[in-house]
């Protein structure tokens, strides 16, 4: 059996993972396909793609902080985030099947569909709002407002109020950033209560006045007898709504930024727009949002040729599986004609990502309309885009664009 590469501890928080992590990926790769860090906390980390597929597949794997040593990093963000008993995002089979049963009846392929021509109209009528601006931010303009007015409007909170929410969900995101400051994880605390009273106030409103929105579907749900509890109808908005903002945001802010920096692959899609569906797939491979997930193992397992035993914590690397060499050929390459650019950006298994659908159907609106409108969009020479380092995160916290040739 093989050794696992030991990450040094000065690389554990190189910035060049934070602005390019894929330079130190294939560093990492290239030694072993395990690496395994000891400090500020234990954690071993997977990089090839049918590692990662194999992991999220493994049904032995644990979700759950408890099931993870004490000095892990599963322990260490669950501390962090604050009562995760309630979350799906950290639930193992049955209480986990049960919660996602209930919920993802709003998610099904056909649910997300009829949510088309919503999504159209507030997409448009952003980009109403910018169409007579020689420059605009786009994280500000569409990136950042579209997926939570979408997420808000699910729920059946005021779209209206997406600057909260996206602050508060952003602030609670620095919450799973092992590399955040005190003075963060401070704010991310704090809005995670402001989020749950409110959310709080919402459901009750709701069992009083019943609507026709998600929030009230998920109290009328049932599963036999079974329904939810209050504190699991929060912990899912909650969930929902910081989830759908800073992912969405991610991928709609990679994939302009990607596509600028690529201009003869652009130009395929403004020469053919039908190409969206593999355009936003292939973003989704080369600059996923999520560059990590996790699984505790619960027995003794073999990664990569090394054995690890029970109670560690596994990191899949998304970002590395997407571009593994042995999966995808010339994997640094951005091609938007490239056939079957699958990925594993949204996770696998069990805990699959429940707004995949939502999240590509966004993508692909937002995406086809900004540059179907402004085909002469470029990147602002004078302001150069501004990277959101967020630790397991990838995308832009700002991105000046221009219209009009250079």
């Amino acid at each position: 059996m093989a050794e696992p590469y030991e990450i040094p501890r000065e690389q554990l928080f190189d910035p060049r993972q934070l602005t390019d992590p894929y330079p130190v990926i294939a560093e990492r790769r290239a030694k072993c396909p395990v690496a395994h860090q000891s400090t500020p906390v234990e954690a071993y980390f997977a990089y090839d793609y049918m590692d990662v597929k194999a992991l999220l597949a493994d049904r032995s794997g644990s979700r759950d902080p408890r099931s993870a040593k004490s000095d892990g990093v599963s322990r260490l963000q669950a501390s962090e985030l604050g009562d995760t008993s309630r979350s799906m995002l950290f639930l193992d089979p049955p209480d986990h099947t049960r919660l996602r049963g209930l919920v993802s009846r709003a998610f099904t392929p056909k649910a997300v569909a009829a949510m088309a021509g919503p999504i159209q109209m507030r997409t448009d009528a952003l980009l109403d709002a910018v169409a007579e601006q020689p420059r605009f931010e786009l994280v500000e303009a569409l990136a950042g407002p579209l997926p939570t007015m979408v997420i808000a409007e699910m729920l059946g909170v005021d779209p209206d109020d997406h600057t909260r929410f996206k602050r508060w969900s952003d602030a609670m995101v620095r919450l799973l950033d092992m590399g955040a400051s005190e003075e963060e994880k401070l704010a991310g605390s704090q809005a995670r209560e402001e989020f749950g009273d409110y959310l709080i106030e919402q459901v009750a409103a709701r069992r009083q006045k019943p609507r026709e929105d998600l929030m009230t579907a998920l109290i009328r749900a049932a599963d036999g007898e079974d329904r939810l509890s209050d504190e699991e109808i929060v912990a899912t908005c909650r969930l929902l709504l910081a989830a759908g903002n800073i992912t969405t945001t991610h991928l709609i802010g990679n994939a302009v930024h990607t596509l600028l920096s690529h201009p003869a692959e652009l130009q395929k899609l403004l020469d053919e727009p039908s190409l969206i569906e593999n355009v936003i797939e292939e973003v989704l491979r080369y600059e996923p949002p999520v560059l990590f997930t996790s699984r505790n193992t619960t027995t003794e397992v073999e990664v990569g040729g090394c054995p690890i035993g029970r109670g560690e914590t596994v990191i899949a690397s998304l970002a590395g599986a997407n571009r593994d060499p042995a999966e995808h050929p010339d994997a640094d390459r951005f091609d938007v004609s490239r056939d079957d650019p699958h990925h594993l950006s949204f996770g696998g298994g069990l805990h699959f990502c429940l707004g995949a659908h939502l999240a590509r159907l966004e993508g692909r609106i937002a995406i086809g309309s900004l540059f179907g409108r402004f085909p002469d969009l470029r990147l602002d020479p004078e302001l150069p885009p501004v990277r959101a380092l967020q630790f397991g995160f990838r995308g832009f916290a700002a991105m000046a664009l221009r219209r009009g040739a250079a």
